[in-house]
């Protein structure tokens, strides 16, 4: 979109002419029109508007626009930009009054063009004005002085605006003259007594005028009066007294006043005004100032204070602390050299009494106390009290033990802690000793006593406060005793054992008169509180181990004592190593293998028998039992160890002569079609796997040339309502040059190039796609199932479109886990189910399931990092249809995936059977038990047989043929 601005640039326009606006050619017989694009560019260069003559402020909604165009026959004027909408096609004119859309804001008006019936737009011009009719406010920066005592004053203010920004300032005073220009500052000199004003008023550049400021003030130019209404006497012996004053003036209502006392500063005070002065000449000020600064005369005050008071002093008294309830004072007082001999005396918060010296206090309590004594001179004045404090104490400290020794224990070293308390005067002295030892110090309430001899000691301790009172001694008496218990058996089990029940008697000495305790602890347990006489009931056989150690009651531990025995009560463990079915067929030949072991004692015989019949055997035996009849067979085994113990296995199985002879016919359509279904494992270990496959699967589709091929690829993921679960193709990536809709499969009609490389862009999975509930043969069978749902059913479009019923059919699995639903296994995750299903489906399609899996056994596959598990039922699903087996474990996937490629191309010599074929001739091999019978009459030679999938040495040819072979 092109936007023009206005523009006053006038270019020859020449519409409705036409126009040579090309290159110099041989072509004189040409005609030219002016084309759209010239004609809206001409109308578009000729364009302009101007709102309100081009002015840049406004403060109304209504303008008026001048629009300009030479050609134009017709305008379209709006406030929407682009001119897209708001407006309608009018006939030119130069000038239009208009109505702006936005207030307060910079906003703008939009014309276009066209001539008249013309279709061909001009682009959008337009024209901007600020829209502003907010008034402007006025703020003071610098206010008059409310109240003033000078002739002349100033004051300063200043103005803001919300767009368009201040033009002017006007002002005017209280002489009455009009409003006149001015700055951001007022000056008026000189004032006349008594109130006066100001007013200014400001203007913004789009014409809006703000509320007036308006200044007041009061000249004052006359000083108050002041008066002292009250005073003291002219000599006082009160050190306090009250001045009381007050003044006038011409304006002020509130006069402020300030007084002094002697050669001290005026401060601010009111009236009354008190005062606490010390004897001596004095003067007192007091003058008084009005809202002006205005100041008064002085009036002042002199007069005399005598204050001179005696002293007091006590002479003798009790000491700090005392453990008495009576307190003998005495004492003395002065005034100028002479002895004074009034006295009030008090103790602690009773009333001040008249008294002399000396004076007893008698019957106090115990605690703090205080005794205060004044003086009184010839004049009355008082003394400072003389004071004296002191504390009683008449009771006792008391000493606890908090910490210590056990009563009986066997440590040398004994820790005492105690506390003292006094609730009076406090602790002055802790003293301890042990035994006979004399008493000392031990004030930091903690003593330790070390080397102490076996037999009883007894610890004292006892404490003396400030006032000199004395506890009572606390004692404590223990015993150390340094002689562990000795422990002995009585009984204890035979050793070897064939009886469970193990059972103890001990005997333990001690010197402690305190109760012993007795642990015991058998085999790898820890130990625990038990008695003397223990009966033990063993579970496991073994040899086991039994200790059993003592402590006394002062921490003495015995040694610990010990006692082993082997307990051997069960039979020798017979172990079946190979076992008959329950139900075999006459032409089977049964193995029968066992292992005799016992963990604690030697085997001393082991006796077989079958079918009655029993002989001395080794304790490692396997047999095999041929050519039996049909029935029921019974197989021992019992063995016994050298202490006794025996044990007896058996088992049973019958043998069924239930041979039926199978004649199945076949049809045979000869042709070179071949599906293939890649299931890749998705799961987040298979990274390495997917580029193998990715690699060299090249070498799959080499090994099918000559053949009508198509692959396909799903997941192992059977999780259902996802895009790329449950059996649903994915799609292929990497095909826009190839289709212009989603491919779900390649085939032999494609470039192989593009082919190899959308199979390895797509095989390569993403890890957070994957599943771990890896299920490929449920996967597979679902994607079978999907191609025969109903059209209606989108999701399997692509499957209906793949399978072809006259084609060999072969899935390859690669993943590096077993089939794994979490329910649990399935009918549909097991081989045979899935090669019923099929065969059931398309009864006369060849078809096999190959495996690139972690093989069974391959122990260094198994452990390898991100391996989940052997594929046992891949396997077996791959011996079942004749497929091949890999290992996910190849560094290189070729030559493995070239033999799984030959072995599409050889399905057209497979067929499947009804049932699995027996050898009936017992030679070990079945290619002589199935006899193949052409259309023809002639016969075709086995070359292989795995589980129910016969190959024969060549292509079969087009027809029905049979099949003869024996089955249970």
């Amino acid at each position: 979109m092109i936007w023009y601005k206005k523009s006053k640039l006038l270019l020859p326009i020449f519409l409705g002419l036409t126009v040579a606006l090309v290159a110099y050619t041989n072509c004189s017989n040409k005609s030219f029109t002016v084309s759209n694009e010239t004609l809206q560019r001409l109308l578009s260069e000729s364009s302009s508007v101007y709102i309100n003559d081009d002015e840049v402020y406004t403060n109304s909604s209504t303008v008026n626009l001048t629009i300009e165009n030479n050609s134009a026959g017709e305008m379209y004027v709006t406030n929407t930009k682009d001119c897209s909408a708001g407006g309608q096609w009018e006939p030119y004119s130069t000038t239009k009054a208009w109505t702006l859309a936005e207030a307060n804001v910079r906003t703008k008006a939009y014309v276009k063009f066209r001539e008249a019936g013309s279709t061909i737009e001009s682009a959008c011009t337009w024209d901007s004005i600020i829209h502003d009719n907010t008034v402007p406010t006025l703020a003071v920066v610098q206010a008059a002085p409310t109240v003033t005592n000078s002739t002349n004053l100033s004051f300063q203010f200043s103005a803001a605006d919300n767009l368009s920004g201040i033009k002017a300032f006007n002002c005017k005073d209280e002489k009455g003259l009009p409003f006149a220009s001015c700055q951001e500052m007022m000056t008026l000199s000189p004032l006349k007594e008594g109130p006066g004003s100001a007013t200014v008023i400001a203007e913004d550049n789009a014409g809006n005028f703000s509320a007036p400021l308006i200044q007041t003030w009061l000249a004052d130019f006359t000083a108050p009066k002041v008066f002292i209404n009250s005073t003291p006497s002219p000599i006082s012996n009160n050190i306090s007294g009250v001045f009381s004053f007050s003044g006038t003036d011409n304006f002020s209502s509130r006069l402020i006043f300030e007084c002094k006392l002697d050669a001290g500063a005026y401060t601010a005070c009111t009236s009354p005004y008190n005062f606490n002065l010390t004897e001596g000449v004095h003067n007192f000020e007091v003058r008084a100032k009005d809202d002006a600064g205005n100041i008064s005369n002085v009036a002042s005050y002199a007069w005399t204070i005598d204050l001179s008071a005696p002293t007091v002093r006590l002479v003798t008294f009790p000491s700090a602390f005392s453990n008495s309830s009576a307190a003998p004072f005495t004492f003395d007082g002065m005034d100028d050299g002479v002895a004074i001999t009034r006295f009030d005396c008090k103790i602690d918060s009773s009333a001040f009494t008249s008294c002399t010296s000396p004076t007893t206090q008698s019957g106090l309590s115990n605690g703090s106390h205080t005794f205060q004594v004044r003086g009184y001179d010839r004049a009355g004045n008082m003394s400072s009290p003389a004071s004296y404090t002191w504390v009683i104490d008449t009771q006792a400290p008391q000493v606890q033990i908090t910490s210590n020794p056990a009563k009986e224990t066997n440590q040398r070293t004994a820790t005492f802690q105690f506390v003292a308390t006094d609730t009076g005067t406090g602790i002055q002295l802790v003293e301890c000793r042990v035994d006979s030892a004399a008493f000392q110090a031990c004030n930091n309430l903690s003593v330790q006593y070390e080397d102490l001899i076996q037999g009883n000691h007894t610890f004292q301790v006892r404490a003396k406060d400030l006032a000199g009172n004395s506890s009572s001694t606390v004692s404590y008496m223990w015993f150390v005793d340094l002689t562990p218990p000795a422990l002995s058996f009585i009984r204890t089990p035979m050793n070897p054992t064939t009886d469970r029940l193990a059972v103890f008697e001990m005997r333990v000495t001690d010197n402690s008169t305190s109760p012993l305790l007795v642990e015991c602890k058998l085999d790898g347990g820890i130990f625990a509180t038990c008695s003397l006489n223990q009966a033990l009931n063993m579970t496991e056989d073994g040899t086991h181990n039994f200790s059993v150690r003592a402590k006394d009651s002062a921490g003495n531990v015995s040694a610990v004592l010990p006692y082993s025995w082997l307990l051997d009560s069960t039979g020798p463990a017979i172990n079946f190593t190979s076992i008959p079915d329950l139900n075999i067929g006459i032409l089977d030949n049964p193995e029968i293998g066992f292992t005799v072991v016992d963990t604690h004692s030697p085997v001393s015989s082991v006796v077989c028998g079958f079918q009655g019949q029993t002989a001395s055997c080794p304790v490692i035996q396997s047999v095999v039992y041929r050519d039996l009849t049909a029935g029921t067979y019974n197989y021992s085994v019992t063995a016994i160890d050298a202490l006794g113990n025996s044990s007896t296995k058996s088992l049973s199985f019958t043998v069924k002569n239930n041979i039926r002879q199978v004649s199945q016919n076949i049809d045979v359509i000869v042709n070179n079609k071949a599906d293939i279904v890649v299931v890749i494992d998705n799961s987040g270990s298979m990274k390495v796997e997917q580029q193998n496959m990715a690699a060299r699967f090249a070498t799959f589709l080499d090994q099918l040339n000559g053949l009508d091929w198509r692959v396909a690829i799903i997941t192992t993921d059977v999780d259902n309502d996802a895009i790329k679960k449950d059996g649903r193709f994915l799609m292929f990536d990497n095909m826009e040059l190839q289709s212009a809709t989603p491919v779900f499969y390649i085939h032999s009609g494609m470039d192989k190039t593009a082919a190899k490389a959308a199979f390895a862009a797509t095989i390569q999975r993403p890890p957070s796609e994957g599943s771990g509930q890896e299920q490929g043969i449920a996967a597979s069978l679902r994607a079978i199932q999907r191609s025969q749902d109903a059209a209606s059913v989108v999701a399997s479009a692509p499957n209906r479109a793949f399978f072809r019923s006259d084609a060999v059919l072969n899935v390859v699995v690669v993943t590096d886990a077993n089939e794994t639903n979490r329910n649990g296994t399935q009918p549909q995750n097991t081989p045979q189910f899935w090669f019923d299903s099929v065969r059931t489906l398309w009864p006369t399609k060849p078809f096999s399931y190959s495996s690139i899996i972690v093989r069974s056994g391959d122990t260094a596959c198994r452990n390898t990092a991100g391996n989940e598990g052997y594929g046992t039922s891949y396997e077996k699903l791959s011996q079942l249809t004749g497929g091949i087996i890999g290992t996910v474990c190849a560094s290189d996937y070729g030559t493995q995936l070239a033999q799984m490629g030959q072995s599409v191309a050889n399905l057209r010599r497979t067929v499947s059977l009804n049932c699995a074929p027996l050898n009936q001739n017992k030679n070990g091999t079945l290619l002589d038990d199935i006899l193949v019978t052409l259309q023809s009459g002639d016969s075709l030679a086995v070359a292989a047989v795995s589980g129910q999938t016969l190959t024969v040495a060549s292509d079969f040819p087009a027809g029905t043929h049979r099949l003869d072979y024996w089955c249970y």
